[in-house]
């Protein structure tokens, strides 16, 4: 660094520090006083930030709604002068921290589900009073697919976007996954597409990943078979004081064979609610962490 600079910043220190901004950019830096030109737009926004609590499905047609109470002759002059109403509510909301999303469709409220999980985590504590999370096991199915054909793709200006031996149903599995009390991930069980007790062609991947368990079902879901599988030969081996199991209302799950098969290891399965399953299961144990260990397959 060259002396003259550190000479000029002794030098000009009490009037940087008292700089406050260009005067000719005052008008491009941040918050700097500027008003929309939208009526009400304060009103605007608490109005929208209200019907989301109310998890309306708010659109533009909610702020058009709005503004023409008591605001008709604006909306006409602008229209009048401008090309697009639209472009100018969808530029207004992006400013305050709206974001257009795909709905998330449920059958009940956030608040609703939320009851729901306080309840039923009330509920499980005052009947395990004493468990440790070390015994405490969560086990929750999801879906994969993969090989699925692109929406977009990069193709020349002006030419086809064509492709050649596009899939229209991608390869679907379902991964069973594990997870103890204390944060501890247990193998995933992997439940392949094809005829029960048949061999996995291993050509779908260059290899599968080792200490996982593995099943074939006709329709890669879960079922009766396959949650005894799971249960004889991927949990019981972790079992080692009296354990609870936290599992959802599936029909495999709520069969007395398998409540007696657990319960002869002492084994306590708990079904969430019908209602908020992965409400209660991600959320009712605040102590649960995630492990730096990832599966090749599905990055679980």
């Amino acid at each position: 660094m060259l002396r003259v600079c550190v000479r000029d910043w002794v030098r000009d220190k009490s009037m940087m520090a008292e700089f406050k901004g260009s005067k000719t950019r005052k008008k491009n830096t941040g918050a700097c006083g500027g008003k929309t030109i939208l009526p009400d737009s304060h009103e605007l926004v608490t109005h929208m930030k209200d019907l989301r609590r109310q998890e309306v499905a708010t659109t533009s047609a909610h702020m058009m709604l709005f503004l023409r109470d008591g605001n008709m002759p604006w909306i006409e002059e602008y229209m009048a002068t401008r090309k697009s109403v639209l472009r100018l509510l969808q530029h207004f909301m992006d400013r305050h921290e709206f974001s257009r999303q795909r709905v998330c469709r449920q059958k009940k409220t956030q608040v609703d589900l939320e009851e729901t999980r306080i309840a039923f985590g009330k509920q499980f504590h005052s009947h395990h009073p004493d468990v440790t999370m070390d015994c405490v096991f969560n086990a929750d199915e999801t879906g994969l697919t993969y090989d699925m054909c692109p929406n977009t793709i990069w193709a020349i200006r002006g030419g086809g976007s064509y492709v050649a031996n596009s899939k229209t149903h991608s390869y679907r599995m379902t991964a069973l996954l594990t997870v103890r009390g204390d944060g501890v991930k247990l193998p995933i069980l992997f439940v392949i597409r094809g005829a029960a007790g048949g061999l996995i062609e291993s050509n779908e991947f260059d290899d599968y990943p080792p200490g996982h368990h593995y099943a074939m079902q006709e329709k890669a879901w879960m079922n009766g078979t396959v949650w005894k599988f799971y249960l004889r030969d991927a949990l019981a081996e972790h079992i080692e004081n009296p354990s609870v199991l936290l599992v959802d209302n599936f029909d495999s799950h709520v069969t007395k064979a398998t409540e007696l098969l657990v319960k002869s290891w002492g084994v306590n399965c708990i079904h969430c609610p019908r209602t908020a399953p992965h409400i209660v299961s991600h959320w009712m144990f605040p102590s649960w962490g995630r492990s730096n260990n990832t599966c090749a397959i599905c990055g679980c």
